[in-house]
């Protein structure tokens, strides 16, 4: 079982890196660099100057590919990237790769820390294509999905921190807001006490950045087309039933499904940490939905196609919400 897990994963890894390269951008990490370069020179990368750069020297929005070519993080989330800056332009690249490819290994954390068998979530992991899809765009999304990953397996182990529990709210609110707001309820002030550190820190040497990532995330939502998973007639009938059917996963598979279904989105990345309640399944239930995924690009010629999201992910993952609760239920009985 051990020579057949080490051929899947070094297949994955190659037939990952072919699809990933060459790309001198970094295609999604291009933007980050972009903003994280301004800030090392000392301007805001808030500036519109900043987007217009983005706009007219990135590759995917030359393309014709509709993106926003603004980029609204928050400050820390530039300061993070900034000692990339120290590498070549190729090797920043390959180091944010690697950096994403860390998914994998923390997947199969959290199965462990659940009584699960390693392998088995290094398999779902490989097995789920939003997250092969993502690696190879290098997006932001899959370093954040980590990061909830880490949360995750550290508290079935027992060994929860508030570092962890406050950097997924704290580098992409719109993937990490609720599962951290969460785990930092669970350390209380600790965790409070060191966001509201961070955030001075930041703010006494960058006085000037809350405001003007404000005033960029409204310019962002006026160019970006993001929509819902769902209808908003659907929603109030899916995300309760969501909810009901996860909840015997524990209050953090609750809350990451509440944030992919609730954050308006128009991409694939969205549905990256519903790998997580998945890894709390049973494999023969959870690994059918991580390979149907893989139907998204055989299927759709766009992966992002909301229809796609949502019959070949979201319907998937809800039968096997549903077929794993049944299964504990008959268990008990």
């Amino acid at each position: 079982m051990r020579g057949l897990l080490v051929v899947l994963c070094v297949t994955w890894v190659l037939t990952l890196a072919l699809h990933s390269f060459p790309d001198p951008q970094g295609t999604d990490l291009f933007p980050l660099l972009t903003c994280a370069a301004a800030l090392l020179e000392g301007h805001s990368p808030y500036e519109s100057w900043v987007s217009e750069r983005i706009g007219g020297e990135w590759e995917v929005a030359r393309s014709g590919t509709q993106v926003a070519s603004v980029c609204a993080y928050p400050l820390p989330f530039y300061l993070l990237i900034t000692p990339l800056f120290v590498l070549p332009g190729w090797a920043r690249v390959t180091v944010w790769w690697l950096t994403l490819l860390a998914m994998v290994p923390v997947c199969a954390l959290v199965r462990r820390g659940r009584g699960g068998r390693v392998w088995e979530g290094a398999v779902l992991a490989m097995a789920y294509y939003p997250i092969f899809h993502g690696i190879v765009l290098k997006t932001s999304t899959v370093l954040v999905a980590t990061l909830i990953g880490v949360i995750v397996s550290r508290e079935g182990m027992g060994k929860a921190s508030p570092v962890w529990a406050v950097l997924p709210s704290l580098l992409k609110p719109q993937v990490g807001l609720l599962p951290g707001v969460l785990s930092m309820r669970r350390w209380g002030v600790g965790s409070a006490l060191l966001l509201v550190g961070i955030l001075a820190v930041v703010s006494i040497l960058y006085p000037w950045w809350p405001v003007e990532w404000l005033k960029t995330i409204l310019l962002y939502s006026e160019r970006a087309v993001a929509y819902p998973l769902l209808p908003p007639s659907l929603l109030l009938f899916v995300v309760p039933l969501a909810c009901i059917l996860v909840w015997h996963l524990g209050a953090m598979a609750v809350v990451i499904v509440l944030q992919v279904f609730l954050w308006p989105t128009n991409d694939l990345y969205c549905v990256i940490p519903l790998i997580y309640p998945l890894l709390l399944m049973p494999i023969s239930i959870s690994l059918p939905v991580c390979m149907v995924s893989w139907l998204l690009p055989l299927v759709f010629e766009y992966p992002n196609s909301l229809e796609g999201v949502l019959f070949l992910t979201i319907v998937p993952f809800l039968i096997a919400c549903y077929l794993s609760r049944r299964s504990i239920v008959r268990a008990g009985c």
